[in-house]
């Protein structure tokens, strides 16, 4: 009878420590349930930012200024202070950085009306853009185009 009951107790123990392994394992395999899942990319650190622009890091180019979405900021080297030459199809590709009249102004950033009546950032007096072709937060795809069109950055 002690004889019935050691092997009854080892039999049940090997199958409690092979349900654990057993148990245990099945956690540690990825399932082929992850095939569809999407991942987000995350969005990059913002170093500084205010009510108009922030500053954004770019291994490209160092710290970059956006805007408060992350759309990177450009300045255009035919403009002049507070004058934009950017107009019709130029401002297709380029469009021009509005701004809001109602925004506290951090400083070196400026609002000057352009000569087609809108209002428009300007960082140290010279008029703010956007690139069309950066799609992603912090893209700088637009940096020296025709070496004239630069990303703003520190």
């Amino acid at each position: 009878m002690k004889k019935s009951l050691l092997i009854f107790g080892l039999i049940l123990l090997l199958v409690l420590v092979y349900t654990t392994v057993r148990f245990s394992h099945s956690f540690s395999k990825p399932t082929t349930q992850q095939k569809g899942v999407v991942q987000m990319k995350t969005q990059p650190t913002v170093m500084a930012s205010n009510s108009v622009y922030q500053v954004m890091p770019s291994a490209k180019l160092g710290p970059i200024f956006t805007d408060t979405n992350g759309k990177t900021l450009y300045t255009y080297k035919l403009d002049s202070e507070g004058v934009s030459k950017c107009m019709a199809g130029c401002l297709k590709a380029w469009p021009a950085y509005q701004a809001s009249s109602n925004v506290s102004l951090p400083q070196n950033i400026s609002v000057l009306r352009r000569s087609d009546g809108l209002l428009q950032y300007a960082w140290k007096g010279m008029p703010l853009y956007f690139y069309s072709n950066d799609k992603q937060p912090g893209d700088v795809n637009g940096e020296g185009i025709g070496k004239v069109w630069s990303v703003i950055h520190q």
